[in-house]
């Protein structure tokens, strides 16, 4: 029994001490801090274990740059006209509406592959056989220039009149109408100066229809720039007609009759007097009569009273045409009463009829008798006969005015 208990004892007691061992060990390798273990580098760590999630730090940086590749376009489209202003120039608006003073260094290499493109897609547009259709896509092309890259116009602009003989109202007057019409909403100052090398004539255009706009939009600013004008400058009277058209159209600012007022008052005045005659007017006959009876020459007088018949019948044709029967130069009346009885026939040409008709001047009476039947019969033909034939005319006249 003694030696059996000697056995177990001497098998026993060395598993036990080395059990002991291995559990020590183990307590102690746990109490290791992180410092005190060896590292393994990310990239090894994810070697050895594929389905180890990622920390995420790296998860957070990963999509960041994933967000900032994908805000890079694949390619950059030609398609449409990119700005040299807004590539290259450093422009802020200014209050006298100038051109850009500074550009980048690579401005001209940019501005010839722009133009290039511009000058591709004009010809095609330009190429259209079918008026309408070319009319639409030229405005389109104009109005994409303007707001784009205006600045392409002063070589474009060149090219346009060569391609089917297009300067007069044709294939130029449209391009220039939309695209001078579209700058001056955004710097009517710039459209005025990119026109400095225009042809002549699309000139003219442009400053109407640059003024036409700028009124609308900032009549203090339009009357300020006219100002500043020569007398003799020869565009000057595009723009002041195309300022006299827009007011005549609406006067929301309450500024024509006194801007008309002082420009027909200028010296060279009787260059305007048919654009600003009318919108002075309407706001003022009487100063408007005034004025004209004042006029020494004969001539300025009776085309200042034929314009203030012409406003006066668009309100009150019977008037009008009252007041121009008065006038002392018979081409003058002849011509005023032509005017004013159109206007009053469009209105009421039975009442125009029976006024002309009553007139005791039977050369006066038979000169004009003709403008309102032509006008009624084209409104009413059956009623403007009736009235011929129930009339107290002349037969001849009767017989003449009813061919």
């Amino acid at each position: 029994m003694k030696d059996t208990i000697k056995v177990v004892v001497k098998v026993l007691i060395p598993i036990a001490l080395a059990v002991l061992v291995v559990t020590t060990y183990n307590s102690d390798d746990r109490k290791n801090t992180a410092s005190d273990r060896p590292t393994v580098p990310d990239g090894d760590r994810a070697e050895r274990i594929p389905n180890a999630p990622l920390p995420s730090t790296v998860k957070t940086e990963s999509r960041k740059v994933r967000s900032r590749r994908s805000s890079v376009p694949k390619t950059i489209s030609r398609s449409r006209i990119r700005s040299t202003s807004r590539d290259l120039d450093s422009r802020t608006e200014s209050p006298d509406y100038s051109r850009p003073a500074t550009r980048g260094p690579d401005f001209q290499q940019i501005y010839e592959e722009q133009l290039e493109v511009a000058r591709e897609k004009m010809g095609e547009v330009l190429d259209v056989s079918d008026r309408n259709q070319r009319n639409r896509l030229l405005r389109e092309f104009a109005i994409t220039l303007a707001t784009e890259n205006p600045e392409l116009v002063e070589t474009l602009i060149h090219e346009i009149p060569n391609r089917k003989g297009s300067a007069a109202f044709g294939d130029g007057y449209v391009f220039v109408r939309h695209f001078s019409t579209k700058l001056a909403r955004d710097n009517p100052g710039l459209a005025i100066e990119l026109s400095k090398e225009f042809p002549p004539k699309l000139k003219g255009y442009l400053y109407n229809f640059t003024a036409s706009q700028w009124v609308k939009d900032d009549p203090n600013a339009v009357f300020s720039w006219l100002d500043g004008l020569e007398p003799n400058d020869g565009y000057r009277k595009n723009a002041i007609a195309g300022i006299s058209a827009e007011l005549n159209r609406g006067d929301p600012a309450g500024v024509a009759g006194e801007w008309a007022a002082s420009i027909a008052q200028r010296p060279d005045g009787d260059n305007y007097s048919r654009y600003v005659l009318g919108l002075w007017g309407k706001s003022d006959p009487q100063a408007v009569y005034e004025w004209a009876s004042k006029l020494e020459d004969a001539g300025r007088r009776d085309s200042a009273y034929l314009t203030l018949a012409q406003t006066i019948a668009a309100t009150d044709p019977r008037s009008a045409s009252e007041w121009a029967i008065q006038f002392s130069n018979q081409a003058s009346r002849n011509t005023a009463l032509k005017s004013t009885l159109s206007q009053w026939a469009t209105k009421d040409s039975q009442a125009a009829a029976e006024w002309v008709s009553g007139l005791e001047d039977s050369a006066l009476r038979d000169s004009n008798i003709g403008t309102v039947l032509k006008v009624w019969r084209k409104r009413q033909p059956g009623e403007a006969r009736k009235w011929v034939l129930a009339s107290s005319l002349s037969d001849a006249m009767k017989e003449q005015l009813l061919k």
